[in-house]
């Protein structure tokens, strides 16, 4: 493998883990700023856990807080990166199973995050999160040097990187923005009709 090759590698694997870590760590800090009824989410999937919906949902924040700190400081990266996608793969068919049913409620994922109904668009989110993990585990496994911890990465694998975060950040805003105000335009079609 050439320099320049390990480079790119470097900054796409190194990115990506941290947009994942932002993503769990965005999500973790939403569903405490703004509580979604999670223990009622997973009662409606899990009757007879009723009792403890609630520690489940704590459990699950904690745990979001925990996956997306370690993957920012880059400890143990092919069980973080392979914990990481079977969460995501995990979410993702929770939201399958909520959509097919009819689940009326928002997805839960960033608290109250204001697309609306789970649908499409959150199993398409879900599953290239599920994607970008995978990525970042099958680069771990194959080329185990360049999952390296963050403070042993170079200074410019950081700049690439971040710059890298940024764009999927931007990528994702606009998408949302794109989300909301069409859905918004959909519901004043459907009252203008009704009229």
């Amino acid at each position: 493998m050439s320099a320049v090759d390990r480079f790119v590698l470097e900054i796409i694997g190194l990115a990506t883990r941290l947009y994942l870590a932002e993503v769990f760590l965005w999500a973790s800090v939403a569903k405490i700023k703004k509580p979604p009824r999670l223990d009622e989410i997973i009662r409606l999937f899990y009757p007879r856990m009723v009792v403890h919906s609630r520690h489940l949902a704590h459990g699950i924040v904690l745990l979001e807080v925990i996956l997306g700190i370690l993957l920012v400081i880059g400890l143990f990266p092919i069980f973080m990166a392979s914990l990481t996608a079977t969460i995501l793969v995990l979410y993702t068919a929770v939201l399958c199973i909520a959509w097919k049913t009819g689940y009326g409620g928002s997805c839960a994922c960033f608290g109250h995050d204001g697309i609306g109904r789970v649908g499409p668009f959150h199993l398409v989110r879900n599953t290239l999160l599920a994607g970008f993990a995978v990525g970042v585990t099958t680069l771990a496994f194959l080329w185990p040097e360049l999952a390296m911890p963050l403070w042993r990465s170079s200074a410019g694998t950081l700049f690439g990187s971040f710059m890298l975060v940024f764009a999927f950040n931007f990528i994702g805003i606009l998408t949302k923005q794109i989300v909301v105000v069409h859905r918004k335009k959909l519901l004043l079609i459907g009252e203008v009709a009704r009229e």
